[in-house]
């Protein structure tokens, strides 16, 4: 049996992640995929190593639990993240990770949740990463979790993402379905 988590006892995003036994597999290929896209999206967004650091985090942490189907369930993950203090992390940036996690089963409607403990000039912030993480939580559906990123290519007005794998047409749809909200924000179409 797990020991369980003291409320009181900050906490490691590693610990969260032991405690609640996600598919790590999965969390480490999205993980990857967020980092890569974030780095070629770059030139966009001008976001810096801070950014990542949120990202990559929320990236862990966005299945820490599942719903009686098995699917992650992202409002439940976020109640979790904010139940304790993090590590390293302010509260600021502790609740951008939770919104950035809460948000990855769409629903997506800017600026209706700004009041979640993120002020404006951090939500649009908020809003890019959690747009990288739908992408790579798209791209990264196939059991055998072999879909790679070759190359991305931010021209203006569409968001180029090459990609292989054994699921390559199929991961190229479910990452353009889920590039929604990062359409809305840098007016892109991604293909």
């Amino acid at each position: 049996a797990r020991p369980p988590l003291d409320p009181n006892e900050p906490v490691t995003p590693q610990r969260l992640r032991e405690y609640t036994n996600p598919d790590l597999r999965r969390s480490n290929h999205v993980r990857g995929l967020a980092l890569l896209l974030f780095k070629g999206t770059r030139p966009l967004h001008r976001l810096g190593a801070h950014h990542q650091h949120l990202l990559l985090t929320a990236a862990e942490l966005f299945d820490l639990v599942r719903n009686e189907k098995g699917r992650p369930d992202p409002h439940s993950s976020r109640k979790l993240i904010l139940s304790r203090p993090l590590v390293d992390f302010e509260e600021l940036d502790q609740h951008a990770i939770a919104l950035i996690v809460r948000h990855q089963r769409g629903g997506v409607k800017p600026g209706a949740d700004a009041g979640e403990g993120i002020p404006p000039y951090f939500y649009r912030e908020t809003m890019i990463l959690t747009a990288i993480l739908r992408i790579a939580i798209g791209l990264s559906q196939h059991p055998e979790l072999d879909t790679q990123i070759e190359k991305v290519i931010p021209d203006p007005g569409t968001l180029t993402i090459r990609i292989s794998g054994s699921d390559t047409p199929e991961a190229a749809r479910r990452a353009e379905a889920a590039a929604s909200l990062w359409s809305k924000i840098f007016f892109q179409n991604v293909r």
